[in-house]
C-alpha cells in the first residue's frame, strides 16, 4: 500500500492543530486557576485615616427642645482621607468594668427605633478637618462611646463599592450625661 505525501502532510497538520489546541487550553486552564486562587489585593483602610470626638452634649446641656435621653455628638475627620461615615456603639461603664466587651450595643440614631446598628452614613464624604454632629438615643448616663470608621471604595475591576471598615482607628471615650 503506498501513502500519498498530501495525505501524511494532512495527517500532520491535523495532529498539530489538536496538539496546539490542548497546548492552549491548557495554558488557559493554569493562568485561570492562579487568578482564582489569587485575587487581586482587597482594598484596605490606610493608615493616616483619624477621627476624634470633638464634642458632646446631653439633652439637658445644649437644647432642651430635643427629646430625652438623646445626645449630640460632633465628630472631626482628623485625618488625611475623607470618610464615609461611621459605626457608633456604647455600653455601660459598669458592664465594661466586669468584662463585658465595649461597643456592644449599637447606638440609635434620633428617630428610629431598635434594633439599631449605629451605622452613621455621610450624604457626602467628610473631608479632612471637616465637622458632623449626630443625635443619638441614649439609655445609661455613663457610657463608654466606640466609634469604628468606614470608606466607601469603588472596586478597581468593576464599577462596584464596598464599605472597608478603619479597625486601627477605632475611637474610645467615656461619656456622661
Amino acid at each position: 500500500m503506498k501513502f500519498s505525501k498530501k495525505a501524511v502532510s494532512e495527517i500532520v497538520a491535523y495532529s498539530l492543530l489538536i496538539g496546539i489546541s490542548l497546548a492552549m487550553a491548557g495554558s488557559v486552564y493554569v493562568w485561570l486557576k492562579f487568578y482564582i486562587s489569587n485575587p487581586l489585593p482587597t482594598e484596605s483602610c490606610p493608615s493616616e485615616i483619624s477621627m476624634i470626638i470633638s464634642d458632646y452634649c446631653c439633652k439637658a446641656e445644649c437644647d432642651p427642645d430635643l427629646p430625652a435621653k438623646t445626645l449630640n455628638l460632633t465628630i472631626q475627620n482628623r485625618g488625611n482621607f475623607n470618610i464615609s461615615g461611621y459605626v457608633a456603639k456604647y455600653n455601660t461603664q459598669s458592664a465594661v468594668s466586669l468584662g463585658d466587651i465595649i461597643g456592644k450595643n449599637g447606638f440609635c440614631i434620633a428617630g428610629t427605633s431598635p434594633p439599631c446598628s449605629g451605622k452613621v452614613a455621610f450624604l457626602h464624604p467628610l473631608p479632612p478637618s471637616q465637622v458632623n454632629s449626630t443625635l443619638f438615643k441614649y439609655s445609661a448616663n455613663d457610657m463608654i462611646v466606640q466609634l469604628e470608621p468606614y470608606r466607601n471604595v469603588t472596586s478597581k475591576i468593576g464599577k462596584s463599592s464596598e464599605l472597608v471598615y478603619c479597625e486601627k482607628a477605632i475611637v474610645t471615650q467615656k461619656i456622661s450625661c
